[in-house]
């Protein structure tokens, strides 16, 4: 299966929900940004910041966010389709405006499964190869088709940075893959928690590691000293972070978690596999230590939804890796309906088919009442958390599965006693997905909050 699979006559359904979502969908978030973003447009770079709060009550990301949001409404603004800032509320906002906006997360969503679709080539080279291509995997991921096309936020752009900057490092180009970590990190700082244990396996010497270090930072920091002069700014950027880190540190089991990481990124610097060559092992822990990495972050913090981006494509690259691909595709069909569950009690009128009335097509959606947690209520909150989080180690469990018989030679080696290692069937289906299955996971992520913003309407209440 390659990415031409996306070309079948089977792919207009897809692609006729994809731009449904898109029209039909859209959460308050990106409105906030792309209306900042007019404040470079009127010509307020050194006070950007300052200049906003005014308007929009604060901006809680660096520079670069915005910059990238400004360059591409420059056509809206030389044909005169921009409002005036302070002219009205921001929430208030035109249709050209929200499905301009749009499209330029539906680019950077197709620009990161081309790049998927170059690193499954690489991997399929290098690695004992189950089938499949990352890519497709990406563009019908549930979660993915959520965050871009329903929630509508902009961590796919992160997202793409990440990725590319992946690809050199499959590579061994690391200049360009830490300079596109830099960049990656500058829109939000996940990137930097992969960052760590991917250098981490390709260098061992102090003074290079500092220098990976400095780098990955490079971009971050000079915004910093572009802005440093604010007290907004410092206020802003500053009181994020120091929540977000809070928040984790609150939390009793975020220390054990930690301690994994720093355990996994141990074993990332004292491993001794070289990167030279063709090397399974290598390149499986280039894909699975990232995975690991992002799955430790959900488990230690209050996540936000569209956070579940950025894991996404290290899980789809995971499937190369996996005989029982249909174990990980059934299962994230689960933990997506799980994970709507999560969202609709715990961030109700906001992440719920209240999206719905933000959207293109709002003036057209019957009011109502309901809302998702009517529907799918707290009783089922117990098994979707377990659903979730399965749902985050799952190719860890998977391969463990797989391989439970080198693991229980590899335990009885080092336990030095006699193990019973049974017989039983350990051979993976080497079989690709079926595509209907594949199609399934992105009809999941298109009609189901659909389906229940229906039921919201519609029910007898």
């Amino acid at each position: 299966m390659n990415l031409s699979i996306l070309d079948h006559k089977k792919s207009f359904f897809y692609l006729l929900t994809l731009i449904a979502c898109f029209l039909v969908f859209k959460q308050s978030d990106i409105t906030h940004t792309y209306t900042s973003s007019y404040a470079y447009l009127n010509g307020h770079f050194s006070d950007f910041y300052d200049y906003n709060q005014a308007y929009m009550g604060r901006n809680d990301y660096l520079p670069s966010l915005y910059l990238i949001f400004a360059i591409w409404n420059l056509p809206l603004k030389f044909l005169g389709l921009l409002p005036t800032l302070g002219e009205h509320p921001w929430m208030v906002t035109s249709t050209i405006e929200v499905v301009w906006s749009k499209l330029l997360l539906a680019l950077f969503f197709v620009a990161c499964v081309v790049v998927l679709d170059r690193v499954s080539q690489i991997i399929s080279k290098e690695v004992i190869f189950r089938g499949g291509n990352a890519g497709v995997f990406f563009a019908t991921s549930p979660f993915v088709i959520f965050t871009v096309f329903i929630f509508s936020q902009y961590d796919i752009i992160g997202v793409f940075f990440t990725l590319l900057g992946f690809y050199f490092y499959l590579n061994k180009r690391y200049l360009y893959f830490s300079l596109l970590f830099s960049l990656a990190i500058s829109f939000k700082y996940f990137a930097f928690i992969i960052y760590v244990p991917l250098i981490l396996l390709i260098e061992k010497r102090i003074i290079y590691l500092m220098g990976y270090l400095l780098i990955g930072w490079l971009f971050t920091l000079i915004q910093f000293a572009l802005y440093w002069h604010s007290n907004i700014f410092v206020g802003e950027i500053f009181s994020l972070a120091g929540g977000k880190t809070g928040d984790a540190m609150g939390r009793s089991s975020a220390f054990y978690l930690a301690a994994v990481y720093v355990l996994m990124c141990g074993y990332a610097f004292f491993s001794k596999i070289p990167a030279d060559g063709n090397n399974d092992i290598w390149y499986r822990n280039a894909i699975l230590l990232p995975a690991f990495s992002y799955a430790l972050m959900f488990s230690i913090v209050h996540w936000h939804p569209h956070w579940i981006v950025i894991l996404a494509p290290f899980t789809c690259l995971s499937y190369l890796l996996l005989g029982k691909q249909k174990w990980l595709a059934w299962l994230e069909i689960a933990a997506y309906i799980a994970f709507i569950v999560i969202c609709f009690n715990t961030w109700e009128r906001n992440v719920d088919i209240t999206m719905a009335f933000d959207g293109v097509f709002a003036a057209y959606i019957p009011h109502t009442n309901l809302i998702g947690r009517d529907i799918l209520g707290k009783q089922f909150m117990g098994l979707s958390r377990t659903l979730f989080y399965l749902y985050l180690y799952s190719p860890f469990l998977i391969l463990g599965y797989e391989n439970r018989r080198a693991l229980k030679r590899a335990l009885q080696k080092v336990l030095g006693r006699g193990l019973e290692v049974t017989d039983s069937d350990n051979e993976a289906s080497l079989r690709e997905l079926g595509i209907y299955l594949i199609y399934g996971r992105a009809y999941v992520g298109t009609l189901f909050l659909g389906v229940i913003l229906l039921i919201c309407i519609y029910w007898p209440h």
